[in-house]
């Protein structure tokens, strides 16, 4: 372009101009589809261009050249009033044309030209001065980020840096970085392209290039520019919020300051924390007889969570439903603002040793949302049996004729009160003796049970070991003696 035509900042065509937009801004008499909010001192305001660290998919430099344009084909549909745009022309002269053949003017019409994002309308050329055009595809969060390094035509020395990042939510942020001795704004915004359907942050903040430094959020009503709902307008429709688990009555759920939609959209942050539900496997002691009832205790670790709804099982571990204890399912809610509640587990009791038995317990989350998670799916409880058993032959020692060795059969052919197992005191005067020797003597070889103390089926070799392992003993010990 000819510099001649160029016209300085106060010059009658852009009064003209600005006169208009202003005139049609206030001709609007449905609520607006945009609001322009600054973002001040945050880390959305800190530039997103090349120069950040952040990872991207793509990164290429479109343009570097005056007065063309090139075509980009976004990484998702993107809504801007009311309509769904898969492609862009971006043009060297500060703008973003959504769905359109490629288009390089200098000078946007805001009022009347569109579908456009116009960060800054203005006679750009990044020929000799600037990196040109660069456009990058980056995720966490999801964006597109379009940055203009370039001077302006009839300035090949001051390079202006700006940029605009464009979300999946119809989201579009603006940065101003670094103006050159620049004092021209044609007239930056966006525009549908109808008359009405516009936003000139010229007119509503200042010129551009008075802006450096600065960072602007073009924010839209979900309702009128998507078929989504959004009851609180905080540019996160209410589908998504109830899949969070945050409010969608609340546009800031978590009370941090930032609006759920700018958590998940701008900064790639679930709108809630995690919440976390523990269930701490327990031990109880098992009782004589009857039902006693364990109480397991269910906690969250946040207060500011919904309702919560768990549904639980129990499952056999080794302990048997039926047996030990009875079988159960059932839903258990946690209220909002709650972060314990019981669960209760009937076990059975009894006087048979059964030593250490175990019940799982099943958890299913019915609450199904993004941040709320259970730590282990399982729990136990662990049934500590109070009917001891030193010699582990599943006889309770109370009832056990041998405490110390293990005789399940319980044999006592002489009916003493001790098994025959440990009662080579076959002549019951208190003592394994010589008198005892020849009474077993006797009996070697013969299926006689009254010294056949292993139980085999004959006196022999192995029970005369016994024997000897008792000389000089009394009997016993048991558990109970008559």
């Amino acid at each position: 372009m000819n510099c001649f035509v160029q016209r300085p900042a106060g010059g009658v065509v852009f009064l003209l101009l600005s006169l208009l937009n202003s005139v049609s801004s206030h001709a609007q008499t449905s609520p607006p589809q945009y609001s322009l909010v600054p973002l001040v001192n945050n880390s959305l305001s800190i530039a997103d261009g090349v120069s950040n660290a952040a990872a991207y998919t793509d990164n290429s430099t479109l343009i570097k050249a005056d007065d063309v344009s090139k075509g980009y084909h976004l990484p998702w549909p993107f809504p801007f009033y009311g309509q769904s745009f898969n492609d862009v022309a971006v043009d060297s002269n500060g703008s973003l044309w959504l769905g359109a053949p490629h288009r390089r003017q200098p000078h946007v019409v805001l009022q009347h030209e569109g579908p456009v994002i116009s960060p800054w309308s203005n006679d750009l050329d990044s020929t000799v001065s600037g990196n040109g055009v660069t456009v990058q595809h980056k995720s966490n969060p999801e964006r597109v980020v379009f940055s203009w390094s370039t001077a302006t035509y009839c300035n090949s020395q001051d390079v202006n840096e700006f940029e605009t990042v464009i979300y999946p939510n119809g989201y579009i942020i603006v940065r101003y970085l670094s103006f050159g001795s620049v004092a021209r704004d044609e007239g930056s915004g966006i525009s549908s392209g109808l008359s009405g359907e516009f936003l000139n942050l010229s007119n509503t903040v200042a010129p551009v290039y008075q802006l450096a430094g600065q960072t602007f959020l073009f924010e839209p009503d979900l309702n009128r520019i998507t078929s989504l709902i959004d009851s609180d307008l905080d540019g996160l429709d209410d589908s998504k919020e109830q899949l969070f688990g945050s409010d969608p009555f609340n546009p800031d759920s978590d009370g941090d300051g930032i609006k759920d939609g700018w958590q998940y959209y701008l900064l790639g942050k679930q709108p809630l924390k995690v919440t976390t539900i523990s269930v701490a496997d327990i031990d109880v002691i098992e009782g004589d007889t009857g039902i006693q009832q364990a109480n397991m205790s269910i906690t969250v670790d946040r207060v500011d969570h919904p309702l919560i709804e768990l549904y639980y099982q129990t499952l056999d571990g080794s302990a048997q439903a039926g047996l030990d204890y009875l079988a159960s399912g059932q839903v258990i809610a946690i209220p909002r603002g709650s972060m314990a509640v019981s669960m209760p587990v009937l076990l059975l009791g009894d006087r048979l040793p059964e030593g250490s038995e175990t019940i799982k317990i099943a958890f299913t989350t019915l609450t199904h949302a993004a941040n709320i998670r259970l730590a282990q799916p399982e729990a136990l409880l662990r049934i500590r049996d109070n009917d001891p058993d030193i010699d582990h032959d599943l006889v309770t020692d109370k009832l056990d004729n041998c405490l110390l060795i293990a005789n399940s059969g319980q044999k006592d052919q002489d009916n003493d009160g001790y098994g025959n197992r440990c009662d080579p005191d076959l002549n019951n005067d208190g003592l394994t003796d010589f008198g005892d020797l020849l009474i077993f003597a006797d009996n070697l070889g013969s299926a006689n049970p009254l010294t056949d103390f292993n139980a085999d089926g004959f006196t022999d070799f192995g029970d005369l070991l016994i024997f000897f392992d008792h000389l000089g003993l009394p009997a016993g010990p048991s558990g109970f003696a008559y």
